[in-house]
């Protein structure tokens, strides 16, 4: 796929597949890559130039609008949490699963969400109250309820501790990617991609430099001069 935006071009010619050898499969590049631009195409918030986007089999030259998109079984997170900021968390969550669900099985699996993304103390408080950890995870929550096939996540782990990256990695590997949703990870935390990520993607002024298995692409040196400079990752 290709997207320009006037005379810039985001996107140039990006062509990737997530399939069953890639459970959890990896995006990396430097600021301005187009790594955002090529989720917010997959989950139909931008049109692309050209191209084809294919869903599950179903190929479409043009723009689906989000909700589609969601339908069909794609859900993403935000770099940038967008919680209601005024609704308690369970709130949040629980109104994220009405489009699938009716009330009280939203409220069911909204319990268990809150359990499995350690939010089950948080619950009655209001995401505004949430520090950037509890934020992100309740980014991940609303994502989930939507019933996802395919979970894209953008910067997930941007910004978080030590502890607070690994934490959100277990859940991510055991709780997630292990319930057979596929995962597509947008991230500069490299411990974290490195953990998860068994194939990798990676964009250079909008355009695809290198793919592969995590490790190999790692430590490919044209990975590494355009993502770092010359600093090993």
């Amino acid at each position: 796929m290709s997207v320009s935006f006037g005379a810039i071009k985001a996107l140039s010619n990006v062509t990737l597949s997530i399939n069953d050898d890639s459970d959890i499969c990896g995006i990396i590049g430097p600021n301005g890559a187009g790594k955002s631009t090529l989720l917010s195409v997959i989950a139909g918030e931008v049109s692309p130039s050209g191209g084809t986007v294919e869903l599950f089999g179903d190929s479409n030259k043009k723009k689906l609008n989000p909700e589609t998109v969601n339908r069909k079984g794609i859900s993403r997170t935000f770099q940038i949490p967008r919680p209601f900021f005024g609704l308690t968390v369970e709130r949040n969550i629980v109104t994220c699963g009405l489009g699938v669900n009716n009330l009280n099985d939203s409220q069911e699996k909204a319990k268990r969400l809150l359990k499995i993304l350690e939010l089950d103390k948080h619950a009655h408080s209001t995401a505004g109250q949430l520090n950037l950890a509890g934020r992100k995870r309740l980014e991940l929550a609303k994502a989930l309820m939507t019933e996802p096939k395919v979970l894209l996540l953008d910067e997930l782990f941007e910004g978080l501790n030590e502890q607070e990256v690994d934490s959100l990695v277990n859940i991510v590997k055991n709780e997630i990617a292990s319930s057979s949703i596929k995962v597509v990870l947008v991230e500069h935390v490299i411990s974290a991609l490195r953990k998860l990520a068994n194939k990798v993607y990676v964009l250079n002024q909008g355009e695809l430099i290198a793919e592969g298995e995590t490790e190999e692409v790692l430590s490919d040196e044209v990975v590494i001069e355009a993502y770092l400079g010359k600093q090993k990752v």
